[in-house]
C-alpha cells in the first residue's frame, strides 16, 4: 500500500497578520538605522543598519513557509548584499576599539614598535574612512531604495479577509513549532560542543543568532520576562561562540591594513607581530566563556512551551 504523502501545513490569516507585523517592524528598524547614516558621520548608523538588514533576512527566513512563492522572499538576497557591504566597516571598527589598544601595550617593548604601531593605526584610520564611505554609499544608493520600495509596496498591498481553513495553523502553534524545532537542533549540537571543529562552531553560532532573532520576533505572543531571559541567554551564547571567529577576523584585517600602508611593505613586520599576538590569545579562556554561556542557555526557560513536556526534557 502506497504511503500517504505528508501535506504541508495550512496557515491561518492570523499567521499572515503576524508576518506582516514582523516585516513592518523590521522595515521601521531599518529605516531608522539608515536615517542615522544619512544624518551623521558616526559609524553607529552603519552598524545598526547592518544588524537591521540581517534581522530582516532572518524574519523572511522564519516565515519562508507561510510566504512560499511570494516574490518578497527574494529580498533576502538583496538584504544580504547590503549587509555584506557594511561588514568591512564593522571588522575594522571592532579591531580598533578592542584588540588594537591592548596590543599596543603588549608590544611596546619591541624595538621601533611604538612608532610603527602608531603608523599602523593611522593607516587603519584611513582605511576605516574609506570603508565607511563605501558603506554609506551602499546604504544611500539605488540598491537600498529598490529594496525598500519592494518591501513597502508589499506591506501596503491590500489583503483579502478570508476565514481560517479547518485545521489551519495559528500564530501560537506556528511560534511553538518553529522555536521548538530550532532549539532542539541547537541543543543537540551543544551536547557535542567539545568535539565540534571550528567550522561547526561557526555554523552553530549562526543557528543561535537566527534563533535569537526568531525569539525576538515571536516574543510578543508569550510572557515578556521569560522571553527576555531566553533572548539574553541566546545573545550571550552567540557572543561567546563568536570570540574565536572575531580573532580570526582581526588577524585578516591586520593584513589588509598592512597592504594599505605606503610605502608597500614598510609595516609588514609590525603587522606580523600583531597577528602573532592575536593568535597567541589562549583558547582555554574562550572555551570557558562558551561553556558558561552554553550552560546558561541549556537552563533558561523555553518561554514558548505550553506546559507540556518535550519528549526529552534536555532536548
Amino acid at each position: 500500500m502506497d504511503e500517504v504523502e505528508a501535506q504541508p501545513p495550512v496557515y491561518g490569516p492570523a499567521v499572515h497578520d503576524l508576518v506582516r507585523a514582523t516585516l513592518r517592524s523590521a522595515r521601521a528598524e531599518l529605516l531608522a538605522s539608515r536615517e542615522l547614516v544619512l544624518g551623521g558621520r558616526e559609524p553607529v548608523g552603519i552598524h545598526r543598519s547592518r544588524v537591521a538588514l540581517r534581522r530582516l533576512r532572518a524574519a523572511l527566513a522564519l516565515f519562508r513557509e507561510p510566504l512560499a512563492g511570494d516574490p518578497v522572499l527574494a529580498l533576502r538576497e538583496d538584504a544580504k548584499r547590503l549587509a555584506d557591504s557594511c561588514g568591512p566597516t564593522r571588522d575594522i571598527d571592532v579591531l580598533l576599539a578592542g584588540a588594537f589598544g591592548r596590543a599596543v601595550a603588549a608590544l611596546a617593548h619591541l624595538p621601533r614598535a611604538p612608532g610603527d604601531l602608531a603608523d599602523l593605526r593611522e593607516t587603519a584610520l584611513r582605511l576605516r574612512r574609506t570603508r565607511h564611505q563605501q558603506a554609506r554609499a551602499a546604504l544611500s544608493g539605488e540598491a537600498f531604495v529598490g529594496l525598500d520600495r519592494v518591501l513597502a509596496a508589499w506591506l501596503d498591498r491590500p489583503v483579502a479577509a478570508e476565514p481560517a481553513a479547518e485545521g489551519a495553523m495559528g500564530p501560537l502553534a506556528f511560534a511553538r513549532d518553529r522555536l521548538g524545532r530550532r532549539h532542539k537542533r541547537i541543543a543537540k549540537r551543544l551536547k557535542a560542543l567539545d568535539e565540534l571543529p571550528a567550522e561547526a562552531r561557526h555554523a552553530l553560532r549562526l543557528q543561535v543568532k537566527k534563533q535569537r532573532y526568531a525569539a525576538s520576533f515571536l516574543a510578543p505572543l508569550f510572557d515578556p520576562a521569560a522571553a527576555r531571559a531566553y533572548i539574553g541567554a541566546a545573545a550571550s551564547l552567540q557572543d561567546a561562540l563568536g570570540e574565536a571567529n572575531d580573532r580570526v577576523d582581526a588577524m585578516r584585517v591586520v593584513g589588509e591594513i598592512a597592504e594599505a600602508a605606503r610605502p608597500a611593505g614598510r609595516l609588514d613586520w609590525i603587522a606580523g607581530a600583531l597577528s602573532v599576538w592575536l593568535s597567541a590569545a589562549p583558547m582555554t579562556e574562550i572555551d570557558k566563556h562558551v561553556a558558561r554561556a552554553a550552560r546558561r542557555f541549556a537552563r533558561v526557560e523555553r518561554f514558548w512551551r505550553d506546559g507540556q513536556e518535550d519528549e526529552e526534557r534536555g532536548s
